[in-house]
Order: structure tokens, then sequence, then C-alpha cells
């Protein structure tokens, strides 16, 4: 969400550049009808790890709001927990363009104090600065907020999911990296202890880069330098692979989605028809010149020393040629013709001949990005 600057000399006028679909302005909000308590935690967020918020709250300089601050009116300047509340619904009930237009555009409220609705302490170095100052915040957390989902109102209690569980057949779980931290295994973006903040000394200008096919083509070594960390040191599993292993035994499972990439599900006894890894996984891997295809239990050991495994068919067929007698190489002109032999004796500026190397063994396909759309 952005807003045009008035040209200048003119009145500013602020025009929330959002393309939405038309939508019928509702009633206004009565706050005090809401049960605050509950309505604070009504919706559910389906994704909390937008690139945005993950900046911002990494910040130092930004303070997350709680909705007991609200109630206890801790931060001056701020919403009352009931106008929390109020903002938050008649966000979801009429969209994020409509809201901004019926608060921001219409200035009925601040956007320094709009903020706290939605769970931001109005930094201290924009004390005293315009209130655009504050849009780009806002316009984050109104994304953030408007990204959460209703809670259905009838399921409430661990009885409630026991229940559920209970009478349930066809179970989609979806997982990611927070279920194998407790094995040792860093998630990617938490601050300090993610893998990503540790990726600084590679020189990266983006850490995704780590899983970025045309890095690994050109060294392999920066991926393979990493690699070692999101193996797991044994065969073990989480409680929630157990769970989801569980699941199985029951016969309720219908798939695992997982973003991870360790494979700990197969160490559980998840059956890997059960499973989708949407990024990838060790459970196998190719070499990227002979496509000679392994589990990903030959490679770990080289893995875990820190090493680029190299693939081992390739390396047999580069010993047994060695042994085979060999005849003077002649060097071909850039239109593949021979060079005669006094030429490519006399020659010191042509390019030397390229070692045979071995194939590196790269792990499975999807765990790069971009590898789909080479040519």
């Amino acid at each position: 969400m952005d807003f045009v600057p008035a040209p200048s000399g003119e009145t500013p006028v602020k025009v929330p550049v959002v393309g939405v679909e038309a939508v019928d302005v509702a009633e206004p909000v009565n706050a005090e009808s809401v049960a605050l308590e509950e309505a604070s935690s009504v919706y559910e967020t389906d994704s909390d790890d937008s690139d945005g918020w993950d900046a911002m709250s990494g910040d130092d300089t930004i303070q997350m709001l709680r909705d007991d601050q609200l109630r206890d009116g801790l931060v001056p300047g701020a919403c009352t927990l009931e106008e929390a509340v109020a903002f938050r619904n008649r966000l979801h009930a009429i969209g994020k363009a409509a809201f901004v237009e019926e608060t921001i555009v219409r200035e009925t409220v601040t956007a320094k104090k709009l903020c706290t609705a939605f769970g931001i302490v109005p930094p201290a170095f924009l004390e005293g600065s315009p209130d655009e100052s504050f849009h780009p915040l806002l316009a984050i957390a109104i994304s953030r907020e408007f990204s959460r989902r209703r809670k259905l109102p009838h399921y409430n209690t661990i009885d409630d999911a026991v229940r559920l569980l209970r009478e349930s057949k066809n179970i989609i779980v979806l997982t990611g990296a927070g279920i194998s931290t407790s094995l040792g295994i860093p998630d990617f973006r938490s601050k300090d202890t993610g893998l990503y903040s540790k990726l600084e000394h590679l020189g990266l200008s983006d850490p995704q880069e780590v899983f970025d096919i045309h890095v690994f083509r050109e060294d392999p070594s920066i991926f393979f330098s990493i690699a070692k960390d999101i193996l797991p040191t044994e065969k073990k599993y989480s409680p929630t692979h157990g769970f989801i292993k569980l699941l199985q035994d029951k016969g309720k499972l219908l798939t695992n989605y997982t973003q991870n990439i360790d494979n700990i599900e197969a160490n559980a006894g998840v059956l890997a028809e059960n499973i989708v890894q949407c990024h990838g996984s060790f459970a196998t891997a190719t070499c990227v010149k002979c496509e000679h295809k392994v589990s990903g239990d030959a490679i770990f050991g080289e893995i875990k020393a820190g090493n680029v495994p190299e693939c081992s068919v390739c390396r047999q067929i580069i010993e047994a040629d060695a042994l085979k007698p060999q005849g003077l190489k002649r060097k071909r002109s850039s239109n593949g013709c021979q060079k005669d032999r006094k030429e490519f004796e006399d020659s010191s500026d042509e390019e030397d001949y390229e070692i045979p190397t071995p194939g590196i063994m790269k792990a499975g396909r999807s765990l790069f990005l971009s590898e789909y759309t080479q040519c």
C-alpha cells in the first residue's frame, strides 16, 4: 500500500494505490458489543513469515504491541483495546482499500495511532515526523492483519481438537522448520540463530542465493558449506514427526506437505507416498554430469565433513580413462578443426585442456531455485 504525493503547491491528497473490486460499506462496528478478550484473538494468521513483517519485527527500533498493553493503556496516544478490535473487524469487513479510504484518506484517524491498533508502537525515531512517515509501517501491519482468517468459534479447546482428530479420516498436515529445531537444526529466518543470519560471510547479495542453481553451478562449495547444518546428526525425530507417523498408523493421514528438506519424516517412518516435500529434500542426490542417482545417505558423510560430494561413477570413468594409452592430443581451433602438430607445440597462448573432473552430487531437484527455468 503506497500513497501518491501531491504535486508541488497543491493540497496533499492521499490516494491508496491498490486495485480492488467494488465493495459495499458495512455498518460501523459497535465496539461495546464485542467480547474483547475473545475478539482480540478471533483471527488466526495463515502465514507468519511475511518478508515485510519479518524485516520490521527483526528491527531493534520497532517494538511490537500486545493487546494487554492496549487494554491497560500503557502506550500514550495509542488506541484503546475497544478501538483496536473495532478497527480490525472493520478492516476484515470492508477490505484493505476501503479501510484505508475510510480512515487515512478521510483523516478520521492518524496513521500513527492506527499503527497501534495493529500491534506497532510508534518508533521514537519518527517522533515529530509528518503522519505520512508512518504509512510504510501501517501498510505492512494492515496487510498482516488482513491475511488472518477468522477462527471457527466452535473449536476452542484441546478436547475439541482431540474430537476432530478422532472423527476425521483424511487429515492434511502442513509443517515447516519449527518441527525440527528441537533436534538442533536451525530454521531459516530467526534473528541471530537462523540459517540466513549465518551466511553473511559468504558474500551473497541475498542469503537465498545459497539455493540458487546458478550459484550452485558456479561454486557448489557455497551450498555445501551450510548443508551440514541442515542435516540431522542422528536418526532421531521430534514428537511432531512422531505424531504424523501416528496419524499414518491410524489410517488418518492423507498427506504431509512439508517445507523442510531434512527428510526427518523418513526417520519417523512416514511413507514417501504420504509426503509432499515442497522444497525438495536430501532423500536422493543426482550427479550434475552423468545423472547417476544415489540415496542421500550415500553422500551424508561427505556433506557432514564439509566436503563437496563427487560422483563415484564419474570418478571411476576418469580413472579408467587415465589407464588407457594416451596419444599426443591436438587442440581444436575455434571452428572445431584440428591444428597441426607443429602449430600446437609452438603455441603458448591457447587455452589449456579441460582437466576431467567428476560431477557434483546435487540434492533433490526442487531444492534449488530457478532450476525449472533453465534452457
